[in-house]
């Protein structure tokens, strides 16, 4: 035991220890932010230094080979390194570069015009420098080309040029190209649904972005994604971690429908703000719908507002008619039906089923410019054969009443048909008591039987 003379010493001891420790702490760090600021001078004066020797290439006379210092220039604008970042002088010097047959310029000349924020995109100019970058064996200008291609921006919609295009990247080992054929094949919207496919682009993908062991894959490799889904969940959450945008979109959606894994809209919004961060314009418009309905966040439809505008002002037609849902209704945002028809027609425009529906109804209900309702009939049908389920629904029961003009049963029929191909149970209901009835067609009561009975199994109350 230490008697108080000891105890004393031994405390002096510590606490010039503990000083001494702090002092070598404060020091290091000192030392540290030194090292920092003597290595952010350096990198200053290396771009400021390269931005001078591109400039005297540039003005050399006898210098004909001028594009890697067009491109370089670029590159120094676009970023802002070692000069004011100006996004129309990077434009001015990358085009001076892709003209004399520079690949990199022609490709950021293409992603500025497909993704840029300070500027106004202009899908044609980013389809016809894509187009340039990826004939000259450019990844990532393939992998934006067949982006183009998919969604019909900047040219006529081409299932199999985005797959030609993305096979093109992924084959030069382009992870985000991997992903999109991942997704395709999942989602069977364009080709075959493959779960094998599927699986295999998420593995090739998730093996060029993470470091994910050989014996998982090795375990993975006797599955298919039927047979077990949560295991390749894990994979594409791998993936996901890895920072690849469209592993996070997937690992949110299937948080979101409840997909082989337990439905969490909490974690879905957390992925889809990762993705949306990123700049993302589909993790933008599930954001904005998550916040409008409270899915896992707080419901605020300005909230919405913000993120539907996000991913409107980059050409989403469901964001633009979600946006023009909330000006039309004054929810989040100052009430505005003329904006907001404005919006239904920028959607509309794209083919968006729901942004046709939405203009008919203006224009049936006289809130828009006028009261035409022969223009409303017309819009509903273009919507109805686009996909709406409400203009199906809507159009079956204007045919459908005898106390109108436009009384057809048979055209009532079809449009309930259209809206039951989409398991809609009133529409199945509704027909059924037009074969018993044999209105609009030939009476089959073994067909009415049967879709009362599918008509019930899906809640409808009345069958």
């Amino acid at each position: 035991m230490y008697c108080r003379g000891q105890r004393d010493a031994k405390e002096d001891e510590c606490a010039t220890s503990e000083f001494k420790k702090k002092n070598k702490i404060r020091e290091l760090n000192e030392y540290r932010i030194e090292l920092l600021q003597s290595e952010l001078t350096k990198i200053k004066e290396y771009f400021s230094n390269l931005f001078s020797t591109c400039h005297k290439q540039i003005k050399d006379e006898k210098r004909q080979d001028k594009r890697d210092a067009y491109s370089t220039l670029g590159f120094l604008y676009q970023h802002g390194y070692g000069i004011r970042q100006i996004t129309s002088r990077a434009i001015e010097f990358y085009t001076l570069a892709a003209d004399q047959g520079n690949t990199d310029a022609a490709f950021n000349l293409g992603f500025i015009y497909h993704q840029y924020y300070d500027m106004k995109w202009n899908y044609r100019e980013a389809f016809k420098w894509y187009t340039t970058a990826a004939n000259n064996g450019n990844c990532s200008a393939q992998n934006g080309l067949a982006f183009l291609y998919l969604k019909g921006l900047g040219t006529e919609t081409s299932p199999s040029s985005a797959l030609y295009w993305y096979n093109k990247a992924a084959e030069s080992r382009h992870i985000n190209a991997m992903i999109s054929l991942a997704s395709i094949f999942r989602k069977g919207d364009i080709v075959k649904q493959d779960d094998k496919k599927t699986l295999e682009w998420y593995t090739k993908a998730i093996k060029e972005g993470s470091t994910v062991a050989e014996n998982s894959l090795e375990y993975l490799q006797g599955y298919g994604f039927p047979q077990d889904k949560y295991v390749a969940f894990k994979w594409i959450k791998n993936a996901a971690k890895a920072k690849l945008n469209e592993a996070r979109l997937t690992v949110a959606q299937m948080y979101k429908d409840g997909d082989c894994i337990d439905q969490d809209y909490h974690k879905a919004s957390i992925w889809y703000k990762k993705a949306a961060k990123t700049g993302d314009t589909k993790a933008r418009y599930e954001l904005g719908l998550m916040y409008y309905h409270g899915l896992g966040v707080r419901k605020d439809p300005l909230e919405a507002s913000k993120w539907y505008t996000f991913a409107a002002d980059k050409n989403n037609s469901d964001a633009q008619c979600q946006l023009g849902i909330l000006r039309e209704r004054g929810e989040g945002l100052t009430q505005d039906t003329l904006e907001a028809i404005r919006l239904y027609n920028e959607a509309a425009k794209q083919r968006n089923p729901h942004a046709v529906f939405k203009l008919a109804q203006t224009y049936e209900d006289g809130s828009g410019e006028e009261n035409n309702f022969e223009l409303a009939l017309r819009l509903f049908g273009i919507a109805a054969r686009l996909g709406s389920l409400d203009a199906q629904l809507k159009l079956a029961k204007i045919y459908g009443d005898n106390n109108n003009q436009y009384y057809n049963p048979k055209t009532s029929f079809k449009y309930y048909q259209m809206a039951a191909e989409q398991d809609n149970p009133e529409a199945k209901y509704k027909m059924a008591i037009m074969y018993l009835d044999g209105q609009g067609t030939i009476q089959d009561l073994t067909k009415a039987y049967y879709l009362f009975k599918e008509s019930s199994h899906l809640g409808y109350d009345n069958a």
